[in-house]
């Protein structure tokens, strides 16, 4: 079966992972380079979201957490590193208010886990953090979230399916060819050539809505820029667990400098870093972490992630309009954490495979298209 796949990103190239693993011939376009956007760009800590336990994501978050897990043995056998590891979480809290509601959602999403979250006073906390601010009155500790390098996670899985026969094509999409209802192939910028393909599953962020719009389907996607602040650690220790307080978060990773986030800017199409929201990352973050004032910058970054007008990812084959075609995107700020899971359920869409976990919640359906 031949499959295209749209997208470089997280969700892109773990589709290209699980269809060349199981045989199929696919290639991948890429506009720019594997993981050139949000899925380079991101935190890389992976943990359940904070959400209501009835809230069927949280299920989701929990099995990705497991593909993420397997994935990484596999590579890891494979030689592929990305410095996947466990790496403990802590949520800080400046107000009783944002402890109370720490502690009744831990209570909800880490219900059935054996080694609850741990809730702990300034005290406490600056025995893991000195540095921490007096402002902080708490936090709630978790043992059960883990860290990677986001790009090279997404070249790892690629550099996985080309050993299965995958291919890179580094052109834009211009347009999706469709005859009798079912999808014919595609378009590639600067050709009139129709590339055949059995299968397309559009996984480009935001941009998949601009694809869709070419066949006359409105998507309601749209992006978010986030950016992120690399600090130069001048004195140790690092900051050995991902501390998040409200949309941010800070810690040392890989690469030995501290990460710093993040901004949520409905700005359209903009992907560049500005000073404002420098500003705005390190004043959040001089308030809890005092000491990082003066530490020098090493780099700055931006990205877009895609999301949707309910916050949720969108996976889902158009079988009903047109045969062959698949989305799965947004996944917003948790597209790393989702990708392996929506990546995986775009593949089992084009494979015809039995769903290994339902999200039928999350088809396009739910916005009435």
């Amino acid at each position: 079966m031949n499959v295209s796949i749209i997208g470089g990103g997280v969700v892109g190239c773990t589709a290209a992972y699980y269809l060349s693993k199981s045989g199929h011939s696919v290639t991948l376009f890429e506009k720019d380079e594997i993981a050139a956007h949000a899925s380079g760009f991101s935190f890389g800590g992976l943990l359940p979201p904070l959400i209501n336990s009835k809230d069927p994501l949280l299920s989701l978050s929990h099995f990705s957490l497991e593909l993420h897990k397997k994935i990484s043995f596999d590579l890891d056998q494979d030689g592929f590193n990305y410095y996947f590891k466990r790496k403990n979480s802590i949520h800080l809290a400046k107000k009783e208010s944002e402890m109370k509601r720490l502690l009744f959602l831990s209570n909800q999403v880490f219900s059935h886990y054996q080694n609850k979250p741990v809730i702990l006073n300034n005290s406490e906390l600056k025995h893991i953090e000195a540095r921490l601010s007096d402002k902080v009155i708490g936090g709630l500790h978790l043992n059960c979230s883990y860290d990677i390098d986001t790009y090279n996670f997404c070249r790892s899985l690629w550099e996985s399916s080309k050993k299965f026969g995958a291919k890179l094509i580094k052109k834009e999409v211009t347009k999706i060819e469709v005859n009798n209802n079912s999808v014919k192939g595609l378009k590639i910028k600067d050709s009139e050539e129709i590339i055949p393909s059995d299968h397309i599953i559009v996984a480009a962020g935001p941009w998949s809505k601009f694809i869709f719009e070419s066949l006359g389907i409105e998507i309601p996607l749209f992006p978010v820029k986030g950016q992120i602040v690399r600090l130069k650690t001048i004195s140790p220790p690092d900051i050995k667990v991902n501390f998040w307080w409200g949309p941010n978060y800070l810690s040392t990773k890989h690469d030995g400098n501290i990460w710093v986030g993040t901004t949520e800017e409905e700005v359209g199409f903009n992907e560049k870093p500005d000073i404002q929201g420098r500003k705005s990352i390190i004043n959040s973050s001089v308030e809890i972490f005092p000491f990082i004032k003066d530490l020098p910058e090493v780099n700055h970054t931006a990205c877009l992630r895609p999301i949707t007008k309910d916050l949720k990812p969108i996976i889902d084959d158009f079988s009903d309009l047109i045969n062959g075609l698949v989305i799965s995107t947004g996944g917003g700020r948790n597209g790393i954490l989702f990708g392996p899971l929506m990546g995986l359920r775009a593949a089992e869409m084009v494979m015809s495979k039995k769903m290994s976990i339902d999200t039928s919640f999350l088809s396009i359906k739910r916005f009435s298209i």
